[in-house]
Protein backbone atom coordinates (compact mmCIF):
# COMPACT_ATOMS: atom_id res chain seq x y z
CA UNK A 1 0.00 0.00 0.00
CA UNK A 2 1.24 3.51 -1.11
CA UNK A 3 -1.12 5.48 1.48
CA UNK A 4 -0.01 7.16 4.93
CA UNK A 5 -2.47 8.60 7.07
CA UNK A 6 -1.74 10.86 9.85
CA UNK A 7 -3.38 12.08 12.33
CA UNK A 8 -3.28 15.91 12.13
CA UNK A 9 -2.62 18.83 15.12
CA UNK A 10 -4.01 21.78 13.51
CA UNK A 11 -1.31 22.35 11.49
CA UNK A 12 0.19 21.01 7.96
CA UNK A 13 3.43 21.06 9.64
CA UNK A 14 5.88 18.95 9.00
CA UNK A 15 4.58 18.55 5.31
CA UNK A 16 3.50 22.30 4.67
CA UNK A 17 6.23 22.50 1.96
CA UNK A 18 5.22 18.88 0.17
CA UNK A 19 1.40 20.79 0.20
CA UNK A 20 2.60 23.61 -1.52
CA UNK A 21 5.11 22.15 -3.92
CA UNK A 22 2.03 19.59 -5.19
CA UNK A 23 -0.61 22.75 -5.23
CA UNK A 24 1.84 24.53 -7.62
CA UNK A 25 2.58 21.24 -9.68
CA UNK A 26 -0.85 20.29 -10.21
CA UNK A 27 -3.16 23.49 -9.85
CA UNK A 28 -0.76 26.36 -10.63
CA UNK A 29 -0.61 27.34 -7.24
CA UNK A 30 -4.67 27.89 -6.57
CA UNK A 31 -4.77 30.33 -3.61
CA UNK A 32 -7.49 28.34 -1.86
CA UNK A 33 -5.47 25.53 -1.71
CA UNK A 34 -2.02 27.78 -0.26
CA UNK A 35 -0.82 26.80 2.72
CA UNK A 36 -1.54 29.87 3.70
CA UNK A 37 -5.15 29.40 3.25
CA UNK A 38 -5.06 26.02 4.87
CA UNK A 39 -3.75 26.42 7.65
CA UNK A 40 -5.33 28.64 9.28
CA UNK A 41 -8.54 27.07 8.43
CA UNK A 42 -7.00 23.62 10.31
CA UNK A 43 -6.02 26.39 13.34
CA UNK A 44 -9.04 27.96 13.74
CA UNK A 45 -12.11 25.66 12.65
CA UNK A 46 -10.23 22.19 12.95
CA UNK A 47 -12.33 19.61 15.66
CA UNK A 48 -8.95 17.67 16.18
CA UNK A 49 -10.35 14.25 14.27
CA UNK A 50 -8.43 15.48 10.81
CA UNK A 51 -5.93 12.84 9.11
CA UNK A 52 -3.59 14.16 6.71
CA UNK A 53 -3.67 11.22 3.82
CA UNK A 54 -0.14 11.11 1.79
CA UNK A 55 0.23 8.99 -1.41
CA UNK A 56 3.66 8.01 -2.20
CA UNK A 57 4.81 6.44 -5.62
CA UNK A 58 8.57 5.92 -5.68
CA UNK A 59 9.49 7.07 -2.61
CA UNK A 60 8.41 10.88 -3.58
CA UNK A 61 4.76 12.23 -2.22
CA UNK A 62 2.56 12.46 -5.33
CA UNK A 63 -1.19 12.62 -3.44
CA UNK A 64 -2.28 14.23 -0.15
CA UNK A 65 -5.75 15.02 1.29
CA UNK A 66 -7.61 15.56 4.38
CA UNK A 67 -10.21 13.92 5.57
CA UNK A 68 -11.93 13.99 8.71
CA UNK A 69 -14.57 10.74 10.09
CA UNK A 70 -18.33 11.83 9.68
CA UNK A 71 -21.06 9.33 10.60
CA UNK A 72 -20.68 5.77 10.87
CA UNK A 73 -19.06 4.19 7.27
CA UNK A 74 -18.12 7.95 5.48
CA UNK A 75 -15.05 9.67 5.55
CA UNK A 76 -14.97 13.64 3.90
CA UNK A 77 -12.64 16.52 2.71
CA UNK A 78 -11.86 18.95 5.42
CA UNK A 79 -14.17 22.03 3.88
CA UNK A 80 -15.18 24.55 6.16
CA UNK A 81 -17.71 26.79 5.47
CA UNK A 82 -15.05 29.31 4.48
CA UNK A 83 -13.82 27.49 1.76
CA UNK A 84 -15.99 27.41 -1.54
CA UNK A 85 -13.71 24.47 -3.18
CA UNK A 86 -11.52 21.48 -1.78
CA UNK A 87 -8.19 20.27 -2.49
CA UNK A 88 -7.71 17.08 -3.67
CA UNK A 89 -3.79 16.15 -5.04
CA UNK A 90 -3.55 13.27 -6.87
CA UNK A 91 -2.89 12.23 -10.28
CA UNK A 92 -4.58 9.54 -10.29
CA UNK A 93 -8.14 9.45 -8.76
CA UNK A 94 -7.99 5.41 -8.68
CA UNK A 95 -5.56 5.78 -5.84
CA UNK A 96 -8.38 7.04 -3.81
CA UNK A 97 -9.74 3.61 -3.88
CA UNK A 98 -6.85 2.08 -1.94
CA UNK A 99 -7.65 4.53 0.63
CA UNK A 100 -10.62 3.78 1.79
CA UNK A 101 -9.37 0.18 2.05
CA UNK A 102 -6.81 2.31 4.52
CA UNK A 103 -8.94 4.81 6.48
CA UNK A 104 -9.52 3.50 10.02
CA UNK A 105 -12.57 1.54 11.11
CA UNK A 106 -15.07 0.10 8.30
CA UNK A 107 -14.86 2.93 5.23
CA UNK A 108 -17.67 2.43 3.07
CA UNK A 109 -17.70 5.58 1.07
CA UNK A 110 -15.59 8.63 0.62
CA UNK A 111 -17.13 12.52 0.03
CA UNK A 112 -14.99 14.67 -2.16
CA UNK A 113 -17.05 18.00 -1.68
CA UNK A 114 -16.85 21.05 -3.63
CA UNK A 115 -14.47 20.08 -6.57
CA UNK A 116 -13.48 22.54 -9.05
CA UNK A 117 -13.63 21.07 -12.69
CA UNK A 118 -10.51 22.59 -13.89
CA UNK A 119 -8.87 21.77 -10.43
CA UNK A 120 -9.80 18.11 -9.72
CA UNK A 121 -8.06 15.08 -10.26
CA UNK A 122 -11.54 14.01 -11.28
CA UNK A 123 -13.00 14.39 -14.95
CA UNK A 124 -16.62 15.74 -14.50
CA UNK A 125 -19.13 14.01 -15.67
CA UNK A 126 -16.32 11.43 -15.19
CA UNK A 127 -15.56 9.61 -17.94
CA UNK A 128 -13.71 6.46 -15.98
CA UNK A 129 -15.24 3.24 -14.55
CA UNK A 130 -14.91 3.89 -10.69
CA UNK A 131 -18.07 3.19 -8.32
CA UNK A 132 -19.11 6.92 -7.60
CA UNK A 133 -21.67 9.49 -7.76
CA UNK A 134 -21.57 12.99 -9.31
CA UNK A 135 -24.03 15.80 -7.76
CA UNK A 136 -23.70 19.82 -8.74
CA UNK A 137 -23.34 21.58 -5.97
CA UNK A 138 -23.37 25.73 -7.21
CA UNK A 139 -22.70 27.45 -10.47
CA UNK A 140 -19.45 29.89 -10.12
CA UNK A 141 -18.56 32.56 -12.56
CA UNK A 142 -14.78 33.94 -13.69
CA UNK A 143 -13.92 36.50 -15.66
CA UNK A 144 -11.10 35.94 -18.07
CA UNK A 145 -8.19 38.77 -18.37
CA UNK A 146 -7.97 38.88 -22.26
CA UNK A 147 -7.50 41.87 -24.43
CA UNK A 148 -8.83 45.30 -22.41
CA UNK A 149 -11.20 46.22 -19.70
CA UNK A 150 -12.94 48.54 -23.04
CA UNK A 151 -12.95 45.35 -24.96
CA UNK A 152 -14.39 43.64 -21.65
CA UNK A 153 -17.07 46.02 -20.57
CA UNK A 154 -17.92 46.80 -24.16
CA UNK A 155 -19.03 42.63 -24.76
CA UNK A 156 -21.47 43.02 -21.68
CA UNK A 157 -25.37 43.25 -21.92
CA UNK A 158 -26.55 46.61 -22.55
CA UNK A 159 -28.57 46.53 -19.11
CA UNK A 160 -25.48 46.17 -17.02
CA UNK A 161 -23.87 48.90 -18.35
CA UNK A 162 -26.64 50.85 -18.62
CA UNK A 163 -27.38 50.20 -14.68
CA UNK A 164 -23.42 51.34 -14.02
CA UNK A 165 -23.57 54.36 -16.04
CA UNK A 166 -27.18 55.23 -14.02
CA UNK A 167 -25.28 53.89 -10.70
CA UNK A 168 -22.51 56.97 -11.24
CA UNK A 169 -24.66 59.61 -12.19
CA UNK A 170 -26.76 58.69 -8.98
CA UNK A 171 -23.44 59.29 -7.01
CA UNK A 172 -22.36 62.08 -8.72
CA UNK A 173 -25.79 64.20 -8.54
CA UNK A 174 -25.99 63.37 -4.78
CA UNK A 175 -22.73 65.38 -4.51
CA UNK A 176 -20.22 62.46 -3.38
CA UNK A 177 -17.05 61.74 -4.79
CA UNK A 178 -16.65 58.07 -5.18
CA UNK A 179 -12.68 57.14 -4.23
CA UNK A 180 -11.00 53.90 -4.51
CA UNK A 181 -7.95 52.44 -2.07
CA UNK A 182 -6.12 49.48 -2.98
CA UNK A 183 -4.13 47.97 -0.44
CA UNK A 184 -1.35 44.65 -0.16
CA UNK A 185 0.55 46.02 2.58
CA UNK A 186 0.49 43.05 5.64
CA UNK A 187 0.61 45.80 8.32
CA UNK A 188 -2.66 47.19 6.65
CA UNK A 189 -4.43 43.93 6.76
CA UNK A 190 -5.94 43.65 10.28
CA UNK A 191 -7.64 46.48 10.12
CA UNK A 192 -8.80 46.72 6.03
CA UNK A 193 -10.75 43.27 7.58
CA UNK A 194 -11.65 45.32 10.98
CA UNK A 195 -13.05 47.59 8.63
CA UNK A 196 -14.79 45.13 6.41
CA UNK A 197 -16.26 43.26 9.11
CA UNK A 198 -18.11 46.89 10.35
CA UNK A 199 -19.41 46.56 6.95
CA UNK A 200 -20.74 43.50 7.17
CA UNK A 201 -22.58 43.91 10.73
CA UNK A 202 -24.32 46.84 9.71
CA UNK A 203 -26.24 44.27 7.92
CA UNK A 204 -28.28 41.28 7.83
CA UNK A 205 -25.14 39.33 8.49
CA UNK A 206 -24.85 41.43 11.82
CA UNK A 207 -28.37 40.62 12.64
CA UNK A 208 -28.18 37.06 12.10
CA UNK A 209 -24.60 37.13 14.46
CA UNK A 210 -22.54 35.57 11.31
CA UNK A 211 -21.14 39.05 10.47
CA UNK A 212 -17.09 38.91 10.79
CA UNK A 213 -15.02 41.42 13.56
CA UNK A 214 -11.85 41.54 15.01
CA UNK A 215 -13.24 39.74 17.88
CA UNK A 216 -14.16 36.96 16.59
CA UNK A 217 -13.44 33.71 15.21
CA UNK A 218 -14.52 34.58 11.85
CA UNK A 219 -12.14 37.86 12.12
CA UNK A 220 -9.39 36.53 13.54
CA UNK A 221 -9.24 33.68 10.55
CA UNK A 222 -9.56 36.29 8.20
CA UNK A 223 -6.80 38.55 9.55
CA UNK A 224 -4.32 35.41 9.75
CA UNK A 225 -5.25 34.44 5.85
CA UNK A 226 -4.82 38.03 4.64
CA UNK A 227 -1.88 38.61 6.75
CA UNK A 228 -0.02 35.55 5.76
CA UNK A 229 -0.97 36.11 1.73
CA UNK A 230 0.11 39.98 2.34
CA UNK A 231 3.43 38.63 3.90
CA UNK A 232 4.60 37.22 0.06
CA UNK A 233 2.71 40.50 -1.77
CA UNK A 234 -0.54 37.77 -2.65
CA UNK A 235 -3.53 40.02 -0.70
CA UNK A 236 -5.38 43.12 -1.83
CA UNK A 237 -8.42 44.63 0.10
CA UNK A 238 -10.69 47.00 -2.60
CA UNK A 239 -12.33 49.29 -0.71
CA UNK A 240 -14.82 52.33 -2.03
CA UNK A 241 -15.47 55.04 -0.37
CA UNK A 242 -18.18 57.99 -0.59
CA UNK A 243 -15.92 60.85 0.47
CA UNK A 244 -14.63 59.75 3.55
CA UNK A 245 -17.43 56.58 4.02
CA UNK A 246 -16.40 53.13 3.67
CA UNK A 247 -19.52 51.79 1.34
CA UNK A 248 -18.01 48.96 -0.14
CA UNK A 249 -14.89 46.78 0.42
CA UNK A 250 -13.41 43.16 -1.08
CA UNK A 251 -10.76 40.77 0.33
CA UNK A 252 -9.00 38.96 -2.21
CA UNK A 253 -5.89 36.39 -2.53
CA UNK A 254 -3.31 36.32 -5.23
CA UNK A 255 -1.66 33.77 -7.30
CA UNK A 256 0.49 34.27 -10.34
CA UNK A 257 -2.69 32.56 -12.27
CA UNK A 258 -5.83 34.21 -10.41
CA UNK A 259 -7.57 36.28 -8.11
CA UNK A 260 -10.04 34.74 -5.65
CA UNK A 261 -12.27 36.78 -4.07
CA UNK A 262 -12.82 35.44 -0.60
CA UNK A 263 -15.50 38.38 0.71
CA UNK A 264 -17.41 41.23 -0.35
CA UNK A 265 -19.62 43.60 1.81
CA UNK A 266 -20.93 46.92 1.21
CA UNK A 267 -22.64 49.67 3.43
CA UNK A 268 -26.34 48.72 3.59
CA UNK A 269 -27.95 52.61 4.08
CA UNK A 270 -26.17 53.18 0.14
CA UNK A 271 -27.75 50.37 -1.29
CA UNK A 272 -29.53 52.72 -3.69
CA UNK A 273 -26.16 53.88 -4.92
CA UNK A 274 -24.95 49.82 -5.14
CA UNK A 275 -21.82 50.08 -4.40
CA UNK A 276 -20.68 46.97 -4.21
CA UNK A 277 -21.17 47.00 -8.19
CA UNK A 278 -19.43 50.14 -8.37
CA UNK A 279 -16.78 48.47 -6.72
CA UNK A 280 -16.31 45.95 -8.61
CA UNK A 281 -16.36 47.81 -11.97
CA UNK A 282 -13.53 49.40 -10.44
CA UNK A 283 -11.68 46.25 -9.57
CA UNK A 284 -11.83 44.62 -12.32
CA UNK A 285 -10.47 48.03 -14.53
CA UNK A 286 -7.50 47.95 -11.79
CA UNK A 287 -7.05 44.15 -12.78
CA UNK A 288 -7.14 44.25 -16.42
CA UNK A 289 -4.80 47.24 -16.38
CA UNK A 290 -2.18 45.63 -13.83
CA UNK A 291 -2.40 42.28 -16.19
CA UNK A 292 -0.99 40.52 -13.19
CA UNK A 293 -3.39 37.18 -13.36
CA UNK A 294 -4.96 35.45 -16.32
CA UNK A 295 -8.38 35.07 -14.03
CA UNK A 296 -10.68 36.56 -11.40
CA UNK A 297 -12.48 34.18 -9.67
CA UNK A 298 -15.60 34.94 -7.56
CA UNK A 299 -15.85 31.38 -6.09
CA UNK A 300 -19.78 31.59 -5.11
CA UNK A 301 -21.17 29.04 -2.93
CA UNK A 302 -24.74 29.22 -3.89
CA UNK A 303 -26.01 29.32 -7.88
CA UNK A 304 -25.11 33.12 -9.57
CA UNK A 305 -28.03 35.00 -10.34
CA UNK A 306 -28.52 36.55 -13.32
CA UNK A 307 -27.03 40.23 -12.58
CA UNK A 308 -23.82 38.25 -11.44
CA UNK A 309 -23.63 36.03 -14.45
CA UNK A 310 -23.42 39.53 -16.48
CA UNK A 311 -20.26 40.10 -15.29
CA UNK A 312 -18.77 36.88 -16.33
CA UNK A 313 -16.53 35.38 -19.49
CA UNK A 314 -16.83 31.95 -17.69
CA UNK A 315 -19.11 29.81 -15.76
CA UNK A 316 -18.99 26.70 -14.44
CA UNK A 317 -20.29 24.11 -11.79
CA UNK A 318 -18.90 23.09 -8.89
CA UNK A 319 -19.42 19.51 -7.91
CA UNK A 320 -19.68 16.89 -5.24
CA UNK A 321 -18.65 13.52 -5.67
CA UNK A 322 -19.28 10.52 -3.46
CA UNK A 323 -16.59 7.54 -3.72
CA UNK A 324 -18.30 4.14 -2.74
CA UNK A 325 -15.78 1.11 -1.48
CA UNK A 326 -17.46 -1.25 -4.35
CA UNK A 327 -19.88 -1.34 -6.77
CA UNK A 328 -22.38 -3.17 -4.27
CA UNK A 329 -22.30 -0.22 -1.80
CA UNK A 330 -22.97 2.16 -4.75
CA UNK A 331 -26.00 -0.01 -6.00
CA UNK A 332 -27.59 -0.15 -2.47
CA UNK A 333 -26.57 3.46 -2.43
CA UNK A 334 -28.75 4.43 -5.44
CA UNK A 335 -31.22 1.95 -4.44
CA UNK A 336 -31.88 3.20 -1.26
CA UNK A 337 -31.74 7.33 -3.12
CA UNK A 338 -34.64 5.89 -4.91
CA UNK A 339 -36.83 4.41 -2.08
CA UNK A 340 -36.03 8.30 -0.25
CA UNK A 341 -37.85 9.64 -3.10
CA UNK A 342 -41.11 7.54 -2.64
CA UNK A 343 -40.54 7.28 1.66
CA UNK A 344 -38.91 10.53 2.62
CA UNK A 345 -35.17 11.18 4.14
CA UNK A 346 -33.46 7.38 4.89
CA UNK A 347 -30.00 6.47 5.74
CA UNK A 348 -27.91 3.17 4.76
CA UNK A 349 -25.04 2.13 6.62
CA UNK A 350 -24.55 5.34 7.92
CA UNK A 351 -24.42 7.30 4.48
CA UNK A 352 -26.82 10.21 4.88
CA UNK A 353 -29.00 11.04 1.66
CA UNK A 354 -29.66 14.36 0.94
Amino acid sequence: MNWKVVLLAHSLRPYREAWDTLNASLYRSNPFFDSAFVEPMLNYFATGSEHLCLHTRGGVIDGMLIVTPQHHGKWSLFVPAQAQIAPLFLNAPQDLRSLIRQLPGLTLALELSCQDPIHTPFSLPPNNNMPLVVTDHARTISVRIEGTFEDYWEARSKNLRKNLKRYFHRVHNAGMTPRLVYLTEAAAMPEAVDRYGELESRGWKGQSGTAIHGGNLQGRFYRAVLGGFAASGRAAVYELYFDDILVASRLCIVSQEMLVILKKAYHEDYAPYAPGSLLLHALLQREFELRRVATIEFYTNTNVNTDQLSWSTHQRYIHHVLLFKNRAVQKAFEWVHRARNLVGPLTYAGLLLR
